[in-house]
């Protein structure tokens, strides 16, 4: 039998009670995907992969930043290939050899920096048994050197990308993603001895496609329906009638309201 690899994704969702102040989570809802080929699963990978945003990465207050702002994406990414629990040292690591080692993507001075590097990827410097806060000297010349390095580390995770697309991972893993009040959890697992199209009718999943994908599927087959063409024609008629509104009342604008109302005006 073929490797196969279970992608589930459970999400959450926090709901306050505006009245008491208080709230509670959703029980998870969760989805799945069968994989047995590489290139499908790196689609699937890409769909989910929620790399920080700089800007925040690096905001650390009102008026306060980790590092300096022009040395921020270089810094993060440093941190992202040392940090162990860091989404690209999770699915690098998944792969095992594509793990990155950080002594040969940044050029050190050995004479200051060079002693920092531990053997071990997932210590990302180590010196006479003291880790030091690499962000302590704001602008410093270390910040500028992550910053300068900030080319090989983005080549070296495109690069572990074109990797993935050829081969299975050697291992599951899995990662989180949250935001204030939603929360995802997206985990792969690897199975040596299963039946893929056997685990696919269990889960209702579409075999090598991902969760966008079989959503795409299941929108174009519903749309080709007579319940679809219905639905459509539906919606092509109450635009005609909106736009027949706006203009007998002269309106020039209008907006969809999140309670489903819709409001017109005029500019």
């Amino acid at each position: 039998m073929k490797t196969t690899i279970i992608y589930e994704k459970t999400t959450r969702t926090y709901h306050e009670n505006h009245w008491s102040g208080k709230g509670e989570w959703s029980a998870p809802h969760a989805e799945h995907a069968i994989f047995t080929e590489p290139a499908a699963l790196s689609r699937q990978i890409r769909e989910v992969l929620c790399l920080p945003d700089v800007e925040e990465w690096n905001h650390d207050g009102p008026y306060d930043w980790r590092v300096e702002p022009s040395y921020a994406e270089g810094c993060m990414w440093f941190t992202m290939l040392t940090d162990a629990k860091s989404l690209v040292r999770i699915v690098a690591g998944a792969y095992r050899s594509i793990a990155p080692h950080v002594g040969d993507l940044y050029a050190c001075k050995a004479e200051e920096w060079g002693g920092l590097f531990d053997e071990r990827p997932t210590v990302a410097y180590r010196h006479d048994g003291h880790v030091p806060n690499i962000f302590e000297d704001f602008g410093g010349g270390l910040q500028e050197e992550l910053q300068r390095g900030l080319p090989k580390a983005k080549q070296w995770w495109t690069d572990a990308l074109a990797t993935i697309e050829e081969r299975l991972p050697a291992r599951s893993f899995e990662f989180h993603c949250s935001e204030r009040g939603y929360s995802e959890t997206h985990r792969f697992s690897v199975l040596t001895r299963a039946p893929a199209e056997e685990l696919a009718r269990i889960y209702g999943a579409k075999l090598n496609r991902t969760l966008m994908e079989a959503d795409q599927m299941r929108y174009e087959a519903h749309a080709a329906s007579p319940e679809g063409k219905a639905e459509a024609k539906e919606h092509a008629e109450r635009e005609r009638e909106l736009r027949t509104m706006m203009g007998e009342g002269g309106y020039t604008s209008m907006s969809r309201n999140d309670d489903g109302t819709i409001s017109m005006w005029r500019d």
